[in-house]
């Protein structure tokens, strides 16, 4: 499925460049999307770090508030 999504893009990218596209500038974009996908692949797991220990701190406070509430 990426595999197909990642070749549309390319498709995309070489149509709007100007002229016939050679095998350099092929790479080329392979390359830049390749990087651009590496580059957000560290941001969207330390979101998901953030979320679980969010939640996590959440949970242990309506924990506290329940049970501290009583005494």
């Amino acid at each position: 499925m990426r595999q197909n999504n990642l070749l549309k893009v390319q498709k995309r990218l070489i149509e709007k460049t100007s002229g016939s596209p050679t095998i350099a500038t092929i790479d080329q974009d392979a390359s830049v999307i390749e990087s651009a996908k590496e580059e957000a692949q560290p941001t969207y797991r330390g979101i998901q770090a953030i979320s679980r220990w969010s939640i996590k701190q959440c949970l242990v406070s309506l924990f506290h508030l329940h049970f501290v509430s009583y005494y």
